[in-house]
């Protein structure tokens, strides 16, 4: 009895967070046990293990770059640019307003040994932007023609919101939430793996702006 109940609670407390992360409750995911994953130059990758939820978080600084013309829509193009080794395509395709577009991402083949197959994702973006803040807020979508994909396994986008504060127009500091779901379980080693991806794509951002 006392197991069901602990169950009940713990699915209740994932079906919360997943609902206030959805909401840009930002504030509230402190509440939540996240443990560090990786610290490295500065990327800041946690991990909420119970619900397998994802944050990350970094700041980006250029003082000769205006930042509001490199973090937007069209970054997509630049994040496959800078990080080919893990994606085999990064790409936008389709626009349905200047706010709102179609991506998607070709994961290059992890766990190739254990006869996984390679990782497709494909999701709808939409941006609420400010001056002072860029929201953007992601869905799982069917991609529609899937017979282009019959030697892919979806990676299913669950939740990812990502939040930019624009300190000037030369420095921001990003919180990006995520979780996404195999059809899978990843042997214990590899449970990491996607959230590792996601900061090896950020942390290429951050140093190609930095040092542009």
């Amino acid at each position: 009895m006392n197991m069901n109940m602990n169950m009940n609670i713990n699915s209740a407390n994932s079906l919360l967070m997943e609902q206030q992360i959805k909401n840009n409750m930002i504030e509230e995911i402190y509440n939540y046990d996240f443990k560090t994953v990786c610290t490295k130059e500065q990327v800041y990758l946690k991990r909420e293990k119970s619900c397998n939820i994802f944050l990350l978080q970094f700041n980006l600084e250029n003082k000769k770059k205006n930042l509001h013309d490199i973090i937007n829509l069209n970054m997509y193009d630049l994040l496959f640019n800078l990080n080919k080794a893990n994606f085999e395509k990064i790409e936008i395709k389709k626009w349905i307003s200047p706010n709102e577009i179609e991506v998607l991402f070709l994961f290059k083949p992890f766990g190739k040994e254990l006869g996984i197959k390679p990782k497709y994702m494909y999701i709808r973006t939409i941006a609420n932007i400010t001056n002072e803040k860029h929201i953007y807020t992601s869905v799982d979508i069917d991609y529609p023609y899937a017979e282009e994909l019959q030697n892919y396994e979806k990676v299913k986008n669950i939740i990812s919101t990502m939040i930019i504060n624009f300190e000037s127009n030369h420095k921001i500091n990003i919180n990006y939430i995520f979780k996404f779901e195999l059809a899978h379980t990843l042997p214990i080693y590899m449970e990491n793996i996607l959230g590792l991806i996601m900061k090896k794509m950020f942390l290429h951002l951050k140093q190609f702006i930095e040092i542009a």
